[in-house]
This record gives C-alpha cells, structure tokens and sequence, in this order.
C-alpha cells in the first residue's frame, strides 16, 4: 500500500506504510527513503499555508491557482513537491522559493529535528 496523491493525509495509514517499509529494510534516505513523504508533507502544508494568509490578505481578484509539481533536492534524497499557486503569479513562499530546486540544509534540519512535547 502507498499514499496517493491528491488524498488527505492519514496518518495511521502513513505509520503503516512505514513500519511495514522500516521491517523490509527500506532506507530512511534517498528518493525512495521512509523520510521523503515527511519532508513533502511539511512543504506542502507549509505553503498551502502561507497562500491562504496571501490571498485572504489580498482581499482582491487575486485567488488560488492550482499547483505545480517540481523536484526538489534535499539532503536525503529528492523529493517531488506540489507547490500551490495564485492567479496573479503574486505569491513566494518563503521555505521553498519560486524557482528554488534545492531546499537548504537549515530549513531540512527543521523539519527533520526533533520536536519537545508540550507541557
């Protein structure tokens, strides 16, 4: 079983997956690593964020534009992103830039490091 595109993200599905992939010895990096689908699913929440706060801002004609799909190097592999898009071609997110193919190791280290739980 894999994720599919275009689904809502379930996360008891993507544990899964994981630990099934984890037990058959898939690697954690590369472009078929077990963290590709993590990195992905941060940009793309990410950026489909920072398109809402664009456009609610805009208050304008400005609206939602499909996406477009680029790769994306990082230092575990190359991982396919769905990057949203504006009609006015006005929206930049900043964690992944128009244009930008390889994502920084600041930003991957974020995604990736861990997280202390809340008290």
């Amino acid at each position: 079983m894999t994720l599919q595109e275009g689904r809502d993200f379930n996360y008891e599905a993507f544990e899964k997956e994981t630990l099934e992939r984890l037990m058959q010895g898939a690697p954690l990096t590369g472009d078929d690593g077990i963290l590709t689908p993590s990195i992905k699913r941060c940009l793309e929440a990410s950026m489909k964020g920072a398109l809402d706060a664009h456009v609610s801002v805009d208050q304008g004609p400005n609206r939602r534009n499909g996406k477009k799909g680029k790769t994306v190097k990082t230092s575990l592999g190359n991982v396919q992103v769905n990057t949203p898009r504006d009609r006015q071609s006005s929206f930049d997110p900043q964690i992944l830039r128009k244009r930008q193919t390889v994502l920084n190791e600041e930003i991957d280290n974020k995604i990736l490091s861990p997280v202390s739980p809340i008290k």
